[in-house]
């Protein structure tokens, strides 16, 4: 079962090249896209060593549809340029797949700071995603020809992750796999951890009451 790995990136250069070269450790000779939405940093000249780098209209969920487009493999794994995935990565979906029965699944997480309060946070998380709704925080897989079914990412600017999981939770089977990706936490160093989890409720429960898009995301500061 070929996996292609799709990474979306913008004025990633502090990290861009330290992730891309973890995970080719990770995933040999798979697949690897870079989507570059517009960055103005470097970021695209770091990666290529890595990965070919496509360009695409700035947005996640724009840059990792349009990196599906050119992805060849059976199943599609997003990655993001803050996250790392465990190794035998690949093996742990193929072993998730193997079931047909299964569309798609992520990883558990965990943060790369330390303490008691980034475990729990981890564990929350992960505990969550046990019901089927993840974020891409979580290396989100899925079947190729399922992730054209039901549209690819929908067009939004912010919870795009979790729409599609909750998406393919409602259609069929979906599997966490237990060994958890590690995940950066900038954006707590930077906001401040409290903060940013009160920021992410606060965010779901307007998108649940029709807050739009665009509007939330305005809220997200941009930490890179």
């Amino acid at each position: 079962m070929d996996i292609s790995i799709i990474m979306p990136v913008l004025n990633e250069r502090l990290i861009v090249a330290q992730t891309l070269a973890a995970t080719r450790q990770v995933v040999g000779d798979a697949e690897l896209i870079v989507v570059d939405g517009g960055s103005i940093d470097g970021t695209p000249e770091l990666a290529r060593p890595y990965a070919p780098v496509v360009s695409a209209r700035r947005g996640r969920a724009l840059q990792m549809n349009a990196g599906a487009m050119l992805a060849r493999g059976e199943v599609l794994l997003f990655q993001h340029a803050d996250t790392l995935m465990p190794p035998g990565a690949l093996a742990m979906v193929r072993a998730a797949m193997a079931d047909p029965q299964v569309l798609g699944g992520a990883f558990a997480i965990r943060f790369d700071e330390p303490g008691w309060m980034y475990e729990r946070m981890g564990r929350d998380t992960t505990r969550r995603s046990h019901a089927g709704s993840y974020t891409g925080d979580q290396c989100i897989f899925v079947r190729r020809d399922v992730f054209w079914q039901v549209g690819g990412y929908p067009r939004l600017e912010i919870m795009e992750d979790v729409e599609l999981s909750d998406t393919l939770r409602r259609r069929g089977r979906v599997r966490l796999i237990d060994t958890p990706v590690v995940t950066s936490a900038r954006r707590h160093r930077a906001c401040g951890l409290v903060n940013v989890l009160l920021l992410c409720w606060r965010i779901r429960l307007l998108y649940a009451l029709g807050v739009s898009d665009t509007r939330l995301k305005r809220m997200y500061p941009d930490v890179r």
